[in-house]
């Protein structure tokens, strides 16, 4: 009786899936909820009902690493996001305790060469923003097709992938992200006010939601803080402020060694992030070159963002070569009809205004070429793919209906960034 108690909670409690293309590999720690003594365990890959690669461990401890060496490897990528299914066993003796099933998808992502490289090759990266939120349920998506849509909108449009604005989304979307192929930054929603309190529970959170989600080929970077949202004194230099933003960056690193981070999106970086993750709504081609125009031709970054008065580095830090971005690009606020000017949002006093779908059209392509120009950029991100209550920038409107002709967008893309999704 002693016997099958201890029996009925023993069980694969979790699995950590590591891909390493280069090497057609899949590392997988698993955790079981069980005590330390002698447990067997098998996992098997399978491409589609093929069994392409098997492994077992025995082991006399609540954990096991496993390798499955996969010949002739199929890699995941936007343009053929292939997955194998995995299937993992806990025995005990020759009885079977628990069995579960996931998948993996093999790439490799690194930053080399100030390029971001995925598979062995750099590609560049034309991404778009993406919060979240519908009309009919605002951060809950109201369906699974809904999640689905999204990413669906996106690729149409041409982009590769996404930069899911502060927001750690349904798993659900990830899922769809994976299975579509749809290259994704994982952002963590920030708290509004700084405290030793704050701090400690964002670090908390986004402690457990790079746990729930590292198991996602799709997600290739991280980014647990954005605009210094919640770091008010930053630019200020605030040594503790900038103390725990660092130690972010390291928490991240310590769970997740092979996905680059970056500390804080948009400005005022400190000296250890990963991308130099720059937020400029300069409105046109032409003031983007000249904004630029210095490190065209060799030299610095410009000192301050377009905001004017944020700083790219802050408290003695500096760029260190590291991929550049602009992580934010565009947010052209359509014109509402019935709203008189003084009763518009405050957005419209700092984001270009337009009048037509056909208008967004023709300042996007001016856009997009302006950003092509600037031959040091690992790539973008435009703001954004839906519009959001007063936001009203996005290519889609709220209810997912397309300004413009999601091809025409992803023709401009295709031409000038050679983006293949």
């Amino acid at each position: 009786m002693v016997e099958s108690k201890r029996r009925v909670g023993v069980r694969i409690d979790e699995i950590r899936i590591t891909p390493l293309a280069s090497r057609e590999q899949v590392k997988i720690l698993v955790l079981l909820h069980a005590p330390s003594a002698p447990w067997r365990i098998e996992v098997e890959a399978l491409d589609g009902d093929h069994v392409v690669a098997h492994t077992e461990e025995e082991t006399n401890a609540a954990t096991a690493n496993l390798t499955l060496n996969i010949t002739d490897a199929k890699l995941w990528s936007p343009s053929s996001p292939h997955l194998y299914t995995l299937r993992m066993r806990l025995y005990e003796g020759e009885e079977l305790l628990d069995e579960i099933e996931s998948y993996a998808g093999l790439r490799d992502v690194e930053l080399r060469k100030g390029r971001v490289w995925l598979n062995g090759k750099p590609i560049y990266l034309a991404m778009v923003l993406d919060q979240g939120y519908w009309p009919e349920s605002y951060l809950a998506a109201p369906s699974d097709e809904a999640l689905r849509l999204d990413v669906e909108m996106t690729k149409k449009f041409g982009f590769n992938g996404s930069r899911k604005h502060q927001k750690i989304e349904d798993p659900r979307w990830l899922y769809w992200c994976d299975r579509l192929g749809l290259l994704v930054w994982g952002e963590m929603p920030n708290a509004r006010q700084w405290s030793s309190q704050a701090e400690e529970r964002l670090a908390a959170e986004w402690k457990r939601a790079i746990m729930r989600d590292y198991n996602q080929p799709c997600i290739i970077a991280w980014v647990p803080v954005n605009e210094s949202m919640g770091f008010p004194r930053l630019g200020r230099e605030h040594p503790g402020q900038y103390a725990f933003i660092e130690r972010m960056v390291a928490m991240t690193r310590q769970i997740d060694q092979r996905r680059p981070v970056i500390d804080n999106d948009g400005w005022e970086h400190t000296d250890i992030t990963d991308i130099c993750a720059i937020h400029d709504y300069t409105p046109t081609a032409g003031l983007l070159r000249k904004r630029y125009q210095d490190t065209l031709t060799g030299g610095a970054l410009p000192s301050h963002v377009w905001i004017g008065n944020k700083p790219l580095f802050v408290l003695g830090s500096r760029y260190r070569g590291q991929p550049i971005m602009l992580t934010e690009v565009g947010g052209f606020l359509m014109i509402p009809p019935d709203t008189p000017p003084d009763e518009r949002d405050m957005l419209y006093r700092f984001y270009i205004s337009i009048n037509t779908h056909e208008e967004l059209l023709r300042k996007y392509r001016d856009l997009m070429e302006g950003i092509a120009s600037l031959k040091f950029l690992a790539g973008f991100c435009y703001t954004q793919l839906t519009d959001i209550e007063q936001e009203l920038n996005g290519l889609l409107i709220y209810d997912r209906t397309p300004k413009v002709p999601p091809e025409k967008i992803a023709e401009i893309n295709r031409e000038l960034f050679d983006v293949n999704t």
